[in-house]
């Protein structure tokens, strides 16, 4: 995630960097599926994602309006996240009981409203425009569309090896096929199922979770403050 920010905001040229980068996301969406499965509170788990996307999306948002650098609003990967963790959870209740398959529909249809509002096309007086520039006078989109938000379900399907790695392979195709246009090289996710596969499922010796949660945005200060100062 690291070197794939870095990328983007202070070395454009160096590809290679944004290579190692599309490990992040398998490696985030697999590790959420096993926080769904084993957290004790899935309220507090989905909301701890969900309100720190909320803020660094306005603290993201602000600092581009101060700038002048404003052109839209990405919503980033924690949105994506907390749309994963909404669907698994929705998958664990209808694998329970399957009068809730509801639950299951309706958070797949409001993944798809998500995606049809900001990323699909729209043929507007010949021209093409999507419904969230028809309605809000600017784009929104999201990291890694329908497919990010439905790839950590992809992991927790089936919980065995190999069958695991499987079907959570052929959800990193399908998410590197739906971004063939704009990230060709997003088949290099593929790489993290080898880290993936030789991990324990047993937590680590120490308790890193809210240093990652801190990590996340101030990484990202650090990156735009040294492209300040250049």
């Amino acid at each position: 995630m690291l070197a794939d920010h870095a990328a983007i905001i202070l070395f454009p040229d160096m590809l290679f960097l944004r290579y190692i980068g599309r490990l992040a996301l398998p490696i985030f969406a697999f590790m959420v599926a096993e926080g769904v499965l084993h957290t004790r509170s899935k309220g507090k788990y989905f909301l701890r994602v969900f309100i720190l996307a909320v803020i660094c999306q306005v603290a993201y948002t602000a600092f581009d309006l101060i700038c002048g650098t404003f052109t839209g609003i990405y919503l980033n990967t924690l949105f994506t996240l907390s749309f994963g963790i909404l669907i698994c959870y929705a998958w664990l209740s209808a694998v329970k009981d399957r009068k809730k398959v509801w639950q299951l529909i309706l958070a797949v249809l409001l993944i798809v409203a998500v995606y049809v509002f900001c990323s699909l096309p729209v043929k507007e007086d010949g021209l093409y425009t999507t419904y969230a520039i028809k309605f809000c006078g600017f784009p929104i989109a999201y990291d890694y569309d329908f497919m990010g938000a439905m790839l950590p379900l992809t992991a927790m399907i089936i919980i065995r090896k190999p069958w695991r790695f499987v079907i959570f392979g052929v959800g990193l195709v399908l998410l590197s096929l739906s971004m063939l246009q704009t990230l060709p090289y997003q088949w290099f996710c593929l790489l993290a199922l080898i880290p993936l596969w030789f991990y324990n499922g047993e937590r680590g010796r120490w308790n890193l979770k809210y240093l990652f949660y801190i990590f996340y945005p101030l990484h990202l200060v650090v990156l735009e403050g040294i492209l300040m100062l250049k």
